[in-house]
């Protein structure tokens, strides 16, 4: 599973590759059709593919406080959707009642 990235300025495949848990020749191979013959030449605005992991939901009720730590949750009045982790960021929907 993949999900688009933008390049940023000053950015490099080694950059992003580590961000995201992935070797640098992992993503230029994943991204070879945009990025070109040249690993060392990208470009601000171009849109680059990188893995999603896909982590299953804790338990209702609670919500991931710190994507780094296993036991990073804390209890909330709502319940939470699946987790979606891109590059160790977190992003969840949460759904308060």
């Amino acid at each position: 599973m993949t999900a688009p990235y933008i390049v940023q300025p000053r950015d490099t495949l080694s950059a992003i590759a580590a961000r995201f848990g992935i070797a640098w020749p992992e993503l230029y191979a994943m991204n070879r059709a945009v990025v070109g013959p040249n690993p060392d030449l990208i470009y601000e605005g171009q849109v680059l593919q990188v893995p999603v992991v896909v982590s299953p939901a804790p338990a209702p009720g609670f919500i991931k406080t710190d994507p780094g730590k296993d036991d990073g949750y804390k209890q909330d009045a709502g319940g939470i959707s699946p987790v979606l982790l891109v590059g160790g960021a977190l992003l969840a929907w949460l759904f308060m009642s």
